[in-house]
């Protein structure tokens, strides 16, 4: 993955055509370096040198926008929710109506909020929430704000009508989107709606391929939900 990432860059870098083209090779391997080190000063130190070269020859504002995102990303995977948000902030910045800086964003504030103190996880969960419904407001159908949605109220909310409205919506885009049926039906489970929650998971069982998880998955709710039932 971290190497992935610097052919990334990379691709970026030397797609320009620029006369010091080997210092910056330098400096690349100087900030690769640094990155593979893994821990928090060196990622640091890597995002430094990188900030010399890259941004100067990611002259359009696609470029930068583009770069930010790949680098918020990284800073997400590696649990560097502050600089990652701090990153999401500036692409969003760039282009305020794209959803992708909000959907991040969202992703960045949650993650931080399950490993922060319990004094603060509200507050970034609200933010969380915030991010993604705006997004929302820009685009009501996308898949991935839906879903993320679905999961904040039904699963760490428990508000399970507003998780099963949200996970619904990506069904219009995705029939086929086993995993939302499958949290719909654990949904539905939760709000003791047994014929509902089964009838979910029996739709799972007909469309997922036998071998795939969901079916096992939707397999054994139904086995779980029948014995449930018979009681």
């Amino acid at each position: 993955m971290k190497r992935r990432f610097f052919v990334f860059l990379v691709f970026f870098l030397f797609g320009f055509d620029f006369s010091c083209k080997n210092d910056y090779v330098k400096i690349y391997d100087s900030a690769y370096r640094y990155y593979s080190q893994g821990d928090v000063e060196s990622l640091k130190k890597a995002n430094d040198e990188f900030s010399k070269v890259f941004f100067y020859l990611l002259s359009t504002l696609d470029g930068k926008y583009e770069a930010l995102m790949a680098l918020g990303i990284q800073y997400r995977e590696q649990n560097l929710y502050t600089e990652a948000i701090d990153v999401f902030e500036k692409a969003h910045q760039i282009f305020p109506k794209e959803i992708k800086p909000y959907y991040e964003l969202g992703n960045a504030y949650m993650n931080y909020a399950l490993v922060s103190r319990a004094s603060e996880k509200d507050a970034l969960l609200k933010k969380a929430e915030e991010n993604w419904l705006a997004g929302y407001q820009i685009k009501n159908d996308d898949i991935s704000i839906n879903a993320s949605l679905g999961r904040y109220y039904g699963f760490i909310q428990k508000d399970f009508d507003k998780g099963i409205e949200y996970f619904s919506k990506t069904l219009a885009s995705e029939a086929r989107d086993y995993a939302t049926r499958l949290a719909i039906g654990t949904l539905y489970f939760q709000k003791r709606d047994y014929a509902r929650a089964l009838d979910s998971f029996m739709k799972v069982k007909q469309m997922a391929p036998q071998e795939s998880s969901y079916y096992k998955q939707a397999e054994d709710n139904i086995a779980s939900l029948n014995k449930l039932i018979e009681r």
